[in-house]
């Protein structure tokens, strides 16, 4: 049986081989040339420190069809060794110009995905432009631990060990960090509740529903501003909620999907739900601030509407976190 995320002990040092970096933009300036010079940083989970940077990469371009981008196949410039246990790192690729380095994108490996041991294409995602480019990539593991999931590719398994790893890893080891701001446009408290909610999540999985796997609250509620009728409640706090994970396919290299529920206290204890959101997929990159409304369950009409964003990080860092906000407090 393969282990679980949870319970791998990841090698203290593994290799990433890029073999393409697809479609990249080439820049339009009257000092540019089609003969462009990337570099490839590796950073830790945090985004905090580089772990690991490539050769220079000037690779092989492939027939050139297109005007304003090009892909290019790399040799032995593609092979990235890096010392770090991580379970997540963050791949960035930069162009080197006379005036200074340039961000092509970024993209998460996570070596607990099934699919990291074979090549594999990942968008890079830019601030501005979005996913516009890509890399094709896998991840070189040393022999270190031949039972863990991470060290197989998935296809050399037989069918009930495939069919086991597409079902969500219920220890996996993250924590979905939502960070929630405000809750806006309630509906008022009736008779005997309190001005007060309580904010929950529950995994958008089977059995799960209704299951309450985090509670934050009470907060307390106040007219809205721009309609008095409505209540607004700033929130301004951080939650961990640990929940089933799931990869590949549309989870990519990992997600959870919770849902949040919104109730009323009432002066007896009990909890007068208001209403619960739509799955919300957190993954490992960090979400804007959003907008999720809070209907009813089993209804299509809101009730208001929380603001919050998300991602996905290790328990380690869910701890510092806390001690972080704690400190600052």
């Amino acid at each position: 049986m393969a282990e679980s995320p949870h319970d791998v002990k990841l090698a203290p040092e593994f290799s990433l081989h890029v073999t393409k970096l697809l479609d990249i933009p080439i820049p339009t300036s009257h000092f540019s040339s089609r003969k462009q010079v990337y570099v490839v940083h590796v950073y830790d989970e945090e985004m905090n420190r580089i772990v690991a940077t490539s050769d220079k990469i000037n690779g092989h371009v492939e027939a050139d069809h297109e005007e304003d981008c090009h892909t290019l196949l790399l040799g032995n410039e593609g092979v990235i060794k890096i010392n770090s246990s991580a379970k997540i790192v963050h791949v960035e690729l930069v162009r080197e110009g006379f005036l200074g380095n340039e961000e092509v994108g970024q993209c998460t490996i996570s070596r607990l995905d099934p699919r990291s041991p074979s090549m594999h294409r990942y968008a890079l995602t830019h601030a501005e432009h979005g996913a516009h480019c890509g890399i094709e990539l896998q991840v070189l593991e040393p022999k270190f631990n031949p039972k863990a999931n991470i060290h197989k590719d998935p296809m050399s398994l037989p069918e009930h060990q495939r069919k086991s790893m597409m079902a969500p890893v219920i220890n996996n080891g993250y924590v979905a960090m939502v960070i929630i701001d405000k809750v806006t446009d309630l509906p008022p408290e009736t008779k005997g509740l309190k001005p007060e909610i309580f904010l929950s999540f529950e995994a958008d999985e089977k059995d799960y529903e209704e299951h309450e796997l985090q509670r934050s609250g009470p907060f307390h509620c106040e007219p809205s501003p721009h309609n008095p009728q409505l209540r607004t409640c700033f929130v301004r706090q951080a939650t961990g909620v640990r929940a089933p994970l799931r990869v590949g396919g549309a989870s990519g290299e990992g997600s959870m999907y919770l849902k949040v529920q919104l109730a009323y206290a009432s002066a007896h204890g009990h909890m007068e739900v208001i209403g619960v959101s739509d799955p919300i997929q957190v993954r490992v990159m960090e979400s804007p601030m959003q907008y999720f409304e809070i209907k009813p369950r089993y209804t299509s009409a809101p009730l208001g509407g929380v603001h919050l964003k998300h991602r996905l990080v290790t328990e380690d860092t869910w701890k510092k976190e806390l001690e972080r906000r704690k400190s600052e407090k």
